[in-house]
């Protein structure tokens, strides 16, 4: 079975810890990469590579979870589209 691989673009949301705790309990699921325009945020997941921009950490995934701000998203929701990566389903990439 192919490994899905998760890209993280952002680190303040609250329930980034809850999301990395599904990714990898997965056995078909690794993250792979984190971006967040703050880097000192990135330190505290330091096992996952730290990308300096939203392109780089998903150059190497098949799926994002944005756990930015909202305020992020009107930024880095076209990257993924763009892309034609999954997004995870709590962002809304459309007009509201």
């Amino acid at each position: 079975m192919k490994t899905l691989r998760i890209a993280l673009l952002g680190t303040v949301h609250v329930h980034l810890s809850d999301h990395l705790s599904v990714v990898r309990a997965d056995p078909s699921a690794k993250p792979v990469a984190v971006y967040d325009r703050d880097q000192r945020t990135v330190e505290v997941l330091g096992e996952l590579p730290a990308s300096l921009t939203g392109h780089e950490a998903i150059r190497t995934a098949d799926a994002v979870v944005v756990d930015s701000t909202t305020a992020e998203h009107e930024e880095l929701v076209p990257l993924v589209v763009a892309a034609g990566l999954a997004l995870s389903p709590r962002v809304r990439a459309g007009p509201r």
